[in-house]
């Protein structure tokens, strides 16, 4: 061969296999990593528990989406016939998530704006990727059944927390009472904890009952059609069991909105398929209607059914307090309202006396025009009616509803290309369950050997050295079992009785979210994007717009900048606040049971220091800013007592305290806890200076003190523990007059106060009460 021919010869191979990394390796990657990282923050999304999920765990949920998403831009830069199928709802889904941002430009709390953002934008990441894959290869069953899959493990848990977990935590707790502290929940969530345990209702993975019984009313629908369509196969005992499982699930869950929501499905499902047949059976129909509702009536009124639903609680009338307050909100702020995720702040604002404390209002539909206005509500109008308009159209169209995905595939010039699937699906649930059990939020192993020991007769600690064993033995476990329902599941076809499925499931969501706010859960929030995504998978083009290759290469360039700020920044920041927040319960153990003083002291300077690096990650948190100003607090106290330190070295350390707990009013302008803790801070500082004969300072520090009340007062009014600070400071000050009246607005508003919502603490009431009666006595 001569040296041109050669030369010739490499060229042309170079050239082949440029081309087979072009069209064959490089999709190939795209695919498989795009789709890996949609199944871990699927899973990942469900099994972290939401009582401890906070910033930390969420970004990773938030990687996994954004590499997902990633992946897929650039197999879509590659691909010559990327369309927009759907302008109008792709623009609307586009517009509601630029609602969360936006309404941090006025939000008084602007990273709680960012961050529920952040998951809704992570959950309209992979609405895109599972309609953009779907739509180009017939991959929509393995996404069903990675769904389906981790519906089939969350019943297993809520049946194992329901009869085994649950009671051996809350046996466990009772006889180890440091087992609270290493939970990682912070202070704030050690009473929902303890509610919790006490209560006889299976929550699963979430933070409440109603959510999973709105997570469980999603499937519902889907398992019902899919008895009914294999009625006479023997695939229909499968269906049966699951669903029995569910009703199950949803009976132990106690949630009463959950099953008034799957009520009304019913309802609608019935007269929706009526309406149009013969008068006998419209008849019918109505009997049967009539009849149901009698029997529930009946249920309710003459057995204990009522009681075990939770009849004679007060839920229905306290939500309307709560829509009450929340209407009264909207109102304040008509156009652009509070912000997203600012509710808690403004509610108590609002509160009436007789209604308790929370940080929601229990209605989607009122919560969201209360946090975003006329403009938030405009964008919600717009983006249900272009999902439904696209619904309806497909509806109609014969091949849509009866033909599978594959066979009615209407994009052009789709390249068939060798996909690793379903084997890909493996490394995804290795993945999820280890960062899982990496959080530390797998399972309650130490409880349930200490309840298995006492069933075999053997003492609590006899496998106690295994836990740690069977912790990690549970990730390789937990995988397999949910590999193995994935291939059991794989193989269900997405025909038109599954899209109906799915769509009774998603109307089942919007219905449940009038009596609460599932769309600001994660987990059911991401599984209602993903139930949408698979009922308009091969949707009929209505509408289309082939964008330039210049404008996909400015997304890519785009994400591939948004990601590396999350990589290197935002989340490597956030998954370090997490593990401070995960050791400061366990360290604050370790200094209350500190054999003596030098390493109660050693623990301390730990513990201080971890508090400096969780404010210097999150400067608006306000228990860490609390905590550190307490502990500053403790040391101008220490040295007031030594001689030789004068008083501007004490109002340098002082000032670091204020210092603190500023930081958290200045990034929550409107939180009523950080004018109260700071108000604290600066009585202290007043008494401290008093002691050592400071004088003008104690009267300033006082003056401040009083400042930051009356602005806690002016934005929670009726909270007790608050007037009887107010009452403390008139004393101070003098007034003992004022403080009388305070003293007695602050038993008054306590005695109101009933159940779950006691205002005052124990100690507080009681110096209360005897100071109001000494000034009673003396007058």
């Amino acid at each position: 061969m001569t040296r041109k021919a050669a030369r010739a010869h490499l060229a042309s191979s170079l050239s082949g296999t440029s081309q087979l990394a072009e069209f064959v390796l490089l999709p190939l990657l795209c695919r498989n990593a795009s789709v890996c990282a949609a199944a871990c923050a699927i899973i990942l999304r469900l099994y972290l528990p939401g009582l401890t999920v906070e910033m930390g765990e969420n970004s990773l949920v938030w990687l996994f989406a954004w590499l997902s998403f990633l992946f897929m831009l650039l197999d879509a830069v590659l691909e010559n016939d990327w369309q927009w199928r759907s302008p109008m709802l792709t623009l609307a889904i586009l517009a509601f998530g630029s609602v969360a941002f936006l309404s941090a430009a006025w939000a008084s709390y602007p990273i709680q704006a960012a961050y529920q953002g952040m998951n809704w934008l992570s959950d309209i990441s992979l609405f895109f990727v599972i309609l953009y894959w779907t739509q180009r290869h017939d991959i929509a069953p393995y996404f069903l059944s990675v769904l389906l899959a981790c519906f089939l493990l969350e019943l297993a848990y809520v049946l194992y927390q329901y009869f085994i977990g649950l009671p051996a935590t809350r046996a466990y707790a009772v006889r180890h009472s440091a087992l609270l502290y290493q939970t990682g929940i912070g202070a704030d969530n050690m009473p929902l904890l303890m509610e919790k345990l006490s209560l006889s209702q299976a929550f699963g993975h979430f933070t409440l009952t109603n959510s999973l019984g709105g997570y469980l009313i999603m499937y519902l629908p889907l398992l019902l059609l899919l008895v009914r369509r294999n009625w006479r196969r023997t695939v229909v005992w499968l269906w049966l069991v699951l669903l029995a499982m569910s009703s199950l699930c949803l009976l132990f869950s106690k949630s009463r909105g959950s099953m008034l929501a799957v009520a009304a499905l019913a309802i609608l499902w019935l007269l929706w398929r009526n309406w149009h047949s013969s008068d006998a059976r419209w008849l019918v129909t109505c009997v049967i209607l009539c009849a149901a509702s009698l029997a529930t009536v009946w249920l309710l009124c003459c057995t204990t059914w009522g009681e075990v639903l939770g009849q004679s609680s007060a839920s229905f009338v306290m939500r309307l307090g709560y829509w009450t307050a929340t209407w009264q909100m909207w109102q304040d702020h008509p156009w652009c309202g509070v912000g997203i995720g600012n509710f808690s702040d403004h509610y108590y604002s609002y509160r009436m006396l007789w209604i308790e404390e929370v940080n929601k209002a229990h209605n989607f539909y009122l919560q969201w025009p209360a946090e975003t206005g006329i403009f938030g509500s405009l964008v919600l109008l717009w983006l249900a009616w272009a999902a439904w308009r696209l619904i309806v159209r497909a509806g109609k169209n014969v091949a849509y509803l009866t033909t599978p995905p594959q066979e009615n595939s209407t994009a052009v010039g789709r390249r068939e290309c060798t996909i690793v699937f379903p084997w890909i699906f493996l490394l995804a649930p290795c993945l999820a369950f280890f960062l899982v059990a990496a959080s530390g939020r797998l399972v309650e192993v130490e409880p349930f050997l200490a309840w298995l020991a006492v069933r075999l007769g053997q003492p609590e600690t006899a496998w106690q050295e295994a836990a740690l064993f069977l912790y990690y033995l549970a990730v390789p476990v937990l995988a397999t079992v949910w590999f193995v329902l994935f291939r059991l599941l794989c193989r269900i076809r997405l025909d038109g009785i599954m899209r109906q499925g799915l769509l009774l499931g998603l109307i089942a969501f919007l219905l449940h979210n009038a009596v609460d706010i599932d769309f600001y859960d994660s987990a059911l929030s991401q599984t209602a994007w993903l139930f949408l995504a698979l009922i308009l998978v091969n949707i009929p083009i209505t509408a289309s717009y082939r964008p330039a290759f210049m404008y996909k290469a400015s997304c890519l360039v785009a994400t591939c900048a948004g990601m590396l700020w999350l990589s290197l920044s935002l989340i490597p920041q956030l998954l370090a606040l997490a593990h401070v927040k995960q050791a400061l319960p366990g360290l604050r153990q370790q200094i209350e049971e500190a054999g003596n003083n030098k390493e109660r002291s050693e623990i301390t300077r730990v513990y201080e220091n971890y508090l400096a690096l969780g404010c210097k990650l999150s400067p608006g948190h306000h228990e860490m800013n609390d905590a550190l100003a307490v502990i500053v607090l403790e040391k101008a106290r220490w040295m007031a007592t030594q001689r030789h330190v004068t008083p501007e070295r004490l109002a340098v350390e002082l000032a670091q305290g204020e210092a603190c707990l500023s930081r958290t009013i200045l990034w929550r302008t409107h939180f009523a806890p950080a004018y109260f803790s700071r108000a604290q801070f600066h009585w202290e500082a007043a008494k401290l200076w008093q002691g050592v004969g400071e004088r003008q300072r104690a009267e300033e520090s006082l003056a401040k003190a009083i400042t930051d009340i009356d602005k806690a007062l002016a934005i929670y009014p009726a909270k007790a523990v608050l007037c009887a600070l107010a009452g403390e400071l008139a004393e101070m000050q003098g007034n003992r007059t004022l403080a009388s009246q305070w003293f007695h607005k602050a038993l008054y508003l306590n005695d109101i106060g009933t159940f779950m919502w006691v205002n005052l603490p124990t100690e507080v009431e009681e110096v209360t009460r005897h100071k109001l009666a000494a000034y009673l006595n003396k007058r």
